[in-house]
């Protein structure tokens, strides 16, 4: 006895949506690294600006 082959069919839609989960959640923690990023340069030149123009 053979077994049907059309028993399993691929789970295209199942694994596009795994990738595209991982994929957000991914370019989220990019852009919030990005974010933390900017915030500290942007706190660093305040900081080396004030400490440049103080007295």
């Amino acid at each position: 006895m053979q077994q049907p082959r059309h028993r399993r069919p691929l789970p295209a839609p199942v694994d596009d949506a795994a990738a595209t989960l991982v994929t957000t959640a991914d370019l989220r923690v990019a852009l919030l690294a990005l974010a933390a990023v900017a915030v500290g340069t942007g706190l660093f030149a305040v900081v080396l600006v004030t400490w440049a123009f103080r007295g």
